[in-house]
This record gives structure tokens, sequence and C-alpha cells, in this order.
């Protein structure tokens, strides 16, 4: 299988469909590479504060200070190599004991362990050296895995996902399958020609048994104890008798057959022939090949799904699957998987379907119920490309293996998105005139348009043949796109998101840079070795420059005006002056340097050195090599960062992003007192020295030399810095700088109106706060916060307009207003005994006097003693005349009964006879003394 894929990249690179530059063929060379990966890492084991990190390199050029793993958005200190990344899977097996699936990395020589359930990987194995098979022996629960390379067969304990054996085996091992009937476990050897027979009770070779010429596909037909093994190298399918462990037949098929599958449905054998793109089937009771079924290019894998009977085989060069239905031995469905699938494997717990994805290093999931794709599960990432936005202080990093884009937080150095963009990415660009990001897809021939502000694709704009390098041209908002395949640039209109123009320039474009100095645009020419001069005025090509062999990266340095050009055929620089257009200088560097970028924090060039899995850095200034720096393997784009004077580089083939600290900073560490635990406060630091919001104790911060202002506050403003200001001074040493914080206090003034003077009043607080006061204001000394209140007096003689509330302390001191008014209650008089409207009266001795014609008299008093008298009706006689009443906090009342005036017996009755009868005596008494004088005189 491995060697197929090689003969396949040959082939399309020889025909011109693939540039010698680009993807996993652009790195295929180093076979220096021998990086092995461990066990996967732990999602999560993140460095929750980069800048805390100690210093590691005190010289005056950059080192690395983390290394970004995408593959579970991890950061790790330090230069880490590490991975646990899977490199060209090639074969897949099911382990239905524990619900795992396992996958072969010919190019990474480890097993990625994939969860059957999250469809996730759970570790990463080390086995032999390119490891092409993997078979699962339900007998003893092991996973026995064919290493090609190292001539050798590792076996997996699924119980512990641990390699507890390593047995040689013949020469290149190529294929591997389990015999149900005997417990043998069959390796077919393609180096040799031969297939070793493991004994699974005791995982020793107890037998070779010579078979056809380049044995590679293997399968055991359960209905007969059979095991065929498909030899491409003469076309036909050898038959092992399980008992006796002889070759039995051998059987004609098509040409070079490699994968091979047994249908339980119906006892025939399928064997998949990468030569003539067809599969042949076997009859399992007569041995003999009775059809042929057309398939796509290169079928190299088949596996039977016995769930709905169909076989689904892996078409290597079409990169899709055949699903043939194995009641009519036709083709019932084609399924587009990932690049270059190599092997495929049911799984009968969930009924899916799984291929390995040699060239985009995936795993595609297949519903075999609805035979479509229901996930990509991915295992590497080849990343190929960074770019800065400087709208948000995003980074972002093209996975050219996923065709996605990796969103970076440029402050805490984690992906925070990955935004699906064409097949092929390639390094992307931003545009600070729109805020979009540009991304050229290589091998969809467009470019997408990311919104940097929503981070989705807004636009697709379709150009040339392979687009790769962008440049934005700050003078007149035009976007220049280096097409590889067809040796033009794309002009795109940055307003419009529209094609203004294609320019002609040399062979394989490959990258572009804007000069603005002189508004040039220059794109390096791989297949031509020189650099085309664009004036961006006119869009048309002004010079083409001579450089060194295979031109990759440009940059263009500000501080000089030179443009610098890497040469991964010749293995140095050109540094081109900008006034004159001419090479005035050539730099040694790594081997295959690639990608290249500007860092104004020391005037620096960095170069990307693919084949050495370094960086040179370049002084700009005296154009000298100062430092190489390690990083991943197979670097090949950078992008710098200016918030934090990071230089992110991408490793193509350890799938991670290396983090350089471009000038040496020392850690200033700030320690707190006097918080509560968990308590949230700020420092601000100026002269891009950075901003923190820390909930710990203490917080560190990576400066450079140099003196930094300071400001500290908390959020909630209950506690203050004893210095809320200043400033600290960084001198090739690190700091540590304490800060106290102590409770700030506001003050609550509470300010009476309406007692008289020397009245005691009260204010009671929810937080146990009691103050009274004979004089106007009571004031609490309080914290920022929400409190109840009650307010009284003790007299209750006057009463608050509000006797309760809420106050709120939030950083300043408060007035509280409370008017008091004198409390009133009633005294209520009642009489009984008088006529109806019958009026009568009640005076008190504090002057109020009130009469009615009703039943009730009512005064409204304060608290206190009075007196009263209540006067006579006529005829009636109140029960009482004079007495006093109490008020004391509560209404009161009084009863009055009223009666009639009467004489004795009857008085009145007596006192007017009387009266009467001394009244006619005196008038009888005067007549007859008239009468009598009368008569004297008339006498």
């Amino acid at each position: 299988m491995y060697k197929s894929l090689l003969t396949l990249a040959t082939v399309l690179i020889v025909a011109g469909m693939i540039p010698v530059g680009f993807g996993m063929f652009q790195h295929s060379q180093n076979s220096d590479i021998t990086q092995q990966i461990a066990s996967g890492i732990t999602p999560g084991n993140a460095i929750n504060n980069v800048n805390s990190l100690s210093n590691q390199n005190s010289s005056n050029s950059g080192f690395v200070k983390c290394t970004l793993v995408p593959l579970n958005n991890t950061l790790v200190k330090g230069n880490y190599l590490k991975g646990g990344n899977a490199k060209c899977p090639t074969a897949v097996a099911f382990d239905p004991s524990n619900g795992y699936l396992y996958v072969a990395n010919n190019g990474s020589n480890n097993v990625s362990i994939l969860s059957g359930t999250t469809h996730s990987v759970v570790k990463s194995l080390i086995v032999g050296t390119n490891p092409d098979a993997v078979a699962f022996d339900s007998s003893n629960g092991y996973v026995y895995v064919a290493n090609y390379g190292s001539n050798s067969v590792s076996i997996i304990n699924g119980a512990t996902n641990s390699v507890v054996k390593s047995l040689i085996v013949g020469t290149n091992p190529d294929a591997v399958a389990f015999d149900s009937s005997n417990m043998y476990v069959y390796v077919s050897n393609a180096g040799n020609n031969n297939v070793s027979v493991i004994n699974g009770t005791t995982n020793t070779v107890v037998n070779n048994i010579n078979v056809g010429t380049h044995p590679e596909g293997i399968a055991f037909d359960s209905s007969n104890g059979y095991v065929y093994v498909s030899n491409a190298g003469n076309n036909n399918v050898s038959v092992i008798n399980g008992t006796t462990n002889t070759v039995v037949n051998n059987i004609n098929v098509g040409t070079h057959p490699e994968g091979i599958a047994f249908d339980s449905s119906n006892g025939y054998v399928y064997v998949a022939n990468s030569g003539n793109n067809a599969v042949s089937v076997i009859n399992g009771t007569t041995n003999s090949a009775t059809k042929t079924i057309n398939v796509g290019r290169i079928p190299d894998a088949i596996a039977f799904d016995s769930s709905n009977g169909y076989l689904y085989v892996v078409n290597h060069a079409s990169c899709n699957v055949s699903v043939i239905n194995g009641a009519t031995n036709s083709v019932a469905n084609t399924i587009a998987v990932g690049s270059s699938p190599f092997g495929v494997a049911f799984d009968s717990s969930n009924g899916y379907l799984y291929v390995a994805n040699g060239g985009s290093n995936n795993v595609t999931v297949i519903n075999g119920i609805t035979n479509s794709v229901l996930n990509t599960i991915v295992l590497y990432y080849n990343l190929c490309g960074a770019a800065f936005d400087s709208s948000n202080g995003y980074i972002y990093v093209s996975a050219c293996s996923s065709g996605n884009i990796f969103v970076i937080n440029g402050m805490t150095d984690s992906i925070i998105k990955s935004i699906p963009v064409g097949s092929g990415t390639s390094p992307p660009t931003f545009d600070p005139s729109n805020g979009n990001v540009y991304v050229g897809n290589y091998f969809s021939n467009n470019v997408s348009v990311i919104n940097g502000t929503t981070n989705t694709v807004v636009k697709s704009i379709n150009v040339s043949s392979s687009p790769f390098g962008i440049a934005f041209d700050s003078s007149n908002g035009y976007l220049y796109v280096a097409n590889v395949c067809s040796n033009n640039v794309t002009v795109i209109n940055g307003a419009t998101n529209s094609i203004v123009k294609s320019i002609t320039v040399g062979c394989s474009p490959y990258s572009a840079a804007f000069d603005p100095s002189n508004g040039y645009v220059y794109v390096t020419n791989q297949g031509s070795n020189n650099v085309s001069v664009i004036n961006g005025t006119t869009n048309t090509v002004a010079k083409s420059i001579n450089v060194g062999s295979g031109p990759q990266g440009v940059a263009f340095d500000p501080s000089n005006g030179y443009v610098y050009v890497s040469n991964a055929g010749s293995n140095n620089v050109s540094v081109i002056n900008g006034t004159t257009n001419t090479v005035v200088k050539s730099i040694n560097v790594g081997i295959k340097p690639f990608g290249i970028a500007y860092s104004p924090s020391k005037n620096e060039i960095y170069v990307a050195d693919c084949f050495t899995n370094n960086v040179t850095v370049i002084n700009g200034t005296t154009n000298t090599v100062v430092k190489s720096i390690a990083v991943g393997i197979e670097p090949d784009e950078l992008a710098f960062n200016p918030l934090t004077d990071n230089m992110f580089v991408t490793n193509y083939c350890s799938g991670t992003v290396t983090i350089i600290q471009t000038v040496a900073k020392y850690t200033a560490t700030l320690t707190e007192s006097g918080l509560p635990s968990g308590t949230t406060w700020y420092v601000n630091l100026t002269n891009n020295g950075g901003s923190a919001t820390i909930t710990g104790s203490s917080y560190s911060f990576c400066l450079p030399n140099g003196t930094y202002s300071y400001t500290i506050s908390t959020g909630n403003k209950i506690f203050e810095p004893s210095s809320a200001s200043g400033t600290i001074n960084v001198k090739g040493n690190s700091i540590t700088f304490p800060v106290s914080f102590a409770t700030v206090n506001y003050s609550a003034t509470f300010t009476e109106s309406g007692l008289p003077s020397g009245t005691t009043w009260y204010v009671n607080l929810s937080n146990g706060q009691k103050l009274s006061s004979n004089t106007g204001t009571i004031a609490f000394t309080l914290t920022n916060g929400t409190y109840s209140y009650t307010i009284s007096t003790g007299n209750k003689i006057f009463e608050p307009s509000s006797a309760s509330g809420t106050i709120t302390v939030n950083g300043n001191s408060i007035k509280v207003p409370v008017s008091f008014t004198e409390i009133k209650y009633t005294a209520t008089f009642t009489e009984s005994g008088l006529p109806s409207g019958t009026t009568w009266y009640v005076n008190l001795s504090n002057g109020q006097k009130f009469s009615s014609n009703t039943g009730t008299i009512t005064f409204s008093l304060t608290n206190g003693t009075y007196s009263y008298t209540i006067t006579n009706v006529s005829g009636y006689a109140p029960s009482t005349l004079s007495g006093s009443i109490s008020v004391n906090g509560a209404n009161t009342s009084k009863s009055v009964n009223f009666t009639a005036v009467k004489s004795s017996g009857s008085n009145l009755e007596i006192y007017g006879i009387a009266g009467a009868v001394i009244v006619v005596a005196a008038i009888g008494a005067v007549i007859a003394f008239m009468w009598k004088k009368k008569l004297f005189f008339f006498r």
C-alpha cells in the first residue's frame, strides 16, 4: 500500500499534475526525519498564563516560548515535537471487545486509537516502522499490526491499549488476517513472497507458507476455513487450507490484486484489483472467479458490512468508495471520502464504516444505513501558512490537509475557531482596508474571503490554477494572488472582491509581498529562479530580478527598504534593494528555506528552513545571520504578532505551531495581599507591556528591558491598592513587585429634620450596625454594597417620613435625608342619652373646643394628658362635667352619658304650680287693694 502511494506521487509529479513545491510532495524529500510520535497529549494541558513562562533565553535574538498543537488545542511549554500526530493512515481495524478503531499510520510509525462512540483520538501508540496493516484477534483480544519497514508485527493488548510484544516475521509484511477456526493470525510478507502464521495463544510464528509474488491482501473465509492471499506480482489469489496450512489452489484474478474481503452473507470472496480498476468475485465453494465489477481508480482495500450485505471498496486514486451490493454484485453507490484513501473497516457495534485517508491524514466515517459520510476524524494537520489580523489581534493558520483555517487568539495563543474553506488551503493574507482575510485554495482554484469580524467565509473568488501566495497592496487596495500552475497573478479589488486583471509572470509563481516604499509587488517564481516586480499603479511587470534557485518566500523590511527572498533550491536568501531593484547580497541559511517574515521588534528577518527543522534569524541592519532556532518538523511559513512580539511558525510535518518570542524578556511578577480569595483585580501596563484580569494572588508579565507605567484596580471598589499607579523597571533580570490592598470605606450620613432639639432618634442597618443621636445627623462607615435600614424615635411623639428602606454604596459617600413629623392619635368622646340631633359640647385644656349633634366628638392629639369639661344640655345633665384623658402611643376614647333633669317626685311641676299660685296670689292682692282704694274715693 505505502509503495503504491509513492508510485502514484511520482507519476503525478512527472506528469506535471502536482508541482514540486506544495503539500505532501513538497515535504516528502526529507529523509532525515526520524521523529516518532509518542502517546497522545491529554486535551486541555494548556498553559493558562503563557506570559508567566520563565526566561528561556536571555540572548538578544528570539527563543521558542511554547508550541501549539492544533490536534487537541494544547499549548506546551518550549519546543514540543511529539504531538501525537498521525501521518499517512493506511489501514484500520475494529475491536468489538472495547469498541475502539485501530488506525495504522504508515508515515509516523504509530497507531491511532479512535473511540467508535465519540469519534475522537483517545491514544497513540508507537509500533514498528511503516505500519501498513492491522487486524483484530477475537480469541485473545489482541490487535496485530504489520510493520512494513521493520519486518515485524506489533501486538497490542486491547484491554490495556499497550504494545505487549513485537514479532519478527517475513520481509515487508503488508497484510494481516485472523482465522477464527484455528485461532491463527496470517501475515502476508510482500518482500519474500510468503505468509507467516502466528499462533494467537503463544504469539509465536509457527509456520511460513510460500505463496505468489508480492502478496499484499489477505482474508479469512469462515464458511470453508480457507485463507485467501492476493498476489500483486502475478495477478492471482493463493488459497490456504487453514487446517493443514498449505496452498490448495491459485485463482487468476485482475491486475495487481491488493485488498481482499469475505462476504459471509453469500460465501463470496472479493478482490480489489488496483491495476485494472475492478473487483474480482470468487465463489468460495468452487474457488473460481465468477465475475468482475468495475469500480473507481486504483482500488486497494475492501471491507464487508454484515449489517447490510454491502462491500465497500476504497478507490485510492479517485478518492472515493464504491459500494457493492452483495446480492446483485453490482455497484449501488459511490461515496466521496478524503485524499488518497488506503484502508477500510466495518464497526459492527454501530454499523459504521471507517476509511483511512493517507493523503489528508484523517478518517472518513460512513453510515452503513444511508451510505453517506457521517463524520471526519482528523488524525493530523499539515500546517502551511499564517497571517496576523491587526483588526482583531488574531492569527489565521492554514491547515492544508483538512481544508480549514484555524483562528488563534493572539493574546492567549489558543485556537478559538476552525473555518472550513477550499481544498489545499494556502498561506492566508490580511487586508486591513476591509478587515478580510484572503486564503488561496490550491486544489479548488479559488480564493476564500473570510470576514474578520464574524470569522465566516463571505465569498469565494475563482482565480487561475493552483493559487498559493497572496499579497495586499495598501496603495491601491488590491490583492495579488500567485497562481503556481498557470504562471500568472490574479489581481483582486478588495473593495468589490472582484477580479480586475491577470498578469503573466515567471514560471510557477509561489509567493508575493508588497513594498510600500515604492509601490511594487514582488512575486517569487520558483520555476524560473527569478522575481517579477509588478508596478501597482499600472499592474504591469516592471522588471524581472534573478535570484537563487527555487525562490519561495518573500518579505519586505521597512527599516531598510530591502526585500528578502528565500531560495529553497540554493539554501540562501537574496537581498533586493527596493530602490534599485537589484540583488545586493546573498545570505546562506538552512536547507530548503521556505517562508520568510519580518519582525520589527529588533529589525530581524526570520526564515523557515524546512529540511533542517529550524528558523534562521537575520539582522536587518547588518544582513548577517545572528541565530538559528530549532522548531518543529518541516517549518514552512511564518507570521508575526506585533501585540506580543511573537513569531508564529507553522510546522508542516509535525502539525504544530511553534511560537517564538522575538526579543529577550524577563518576568515581572506582581503579588497581591489583602484581597479575599478569588477577588478579581486588574493591571495595565504602558509601553506595550500589556494588561491582565487576575483572580489569583499573583501574575507575571514577560517584558523586555524598559520602564513601564502601571495602574492597578479592582472591579467592585471594595478594595483599593496601596499604590494605584507607579512604574516598573526591567533591567536584565526578573523582578517581583508586591501590591497590598485595603478595604475602601465610604460614609453614609442620615440627616434629620422636624425633631425638636435634643430629641433622640435611631438608625439600624442590616449589617448589624445600630446608631442613635440627639443631634441632626447619624453617620455610618460602610464598604460598597446595598443595606436595609430602619428609623425610629424613643418617645413615640415623632415618626419618620420613611421608617425603612435600602441604601446602596457604590464607590462614593452618600447622604440620606430623613424628615420627622409629630405622631397624632384620636381621642373620641361618645355620648349616649341625648335625643337625636341634640347639640353637645366638649372643651379641652389645650384650647380645643368641639360640639356635635351626632353621637361622637373626635380630637386629634399628640401624646399627653388633657383636662376636659362637658357643658350641660338643656334638660339633660352629663354623667361627668369634667375630667382628664391620656394619649400614650395609641388612640383612646371616653363615654359620656346624659340624663334628663326632673324635681322630687315631679319637681318641675311642683315648682311651676307653686310659682303660679304665688303669681295669682300677688295679682289678687293688687286687685283687692285697688278695689279698696276705689271704694274709698267713691264714698
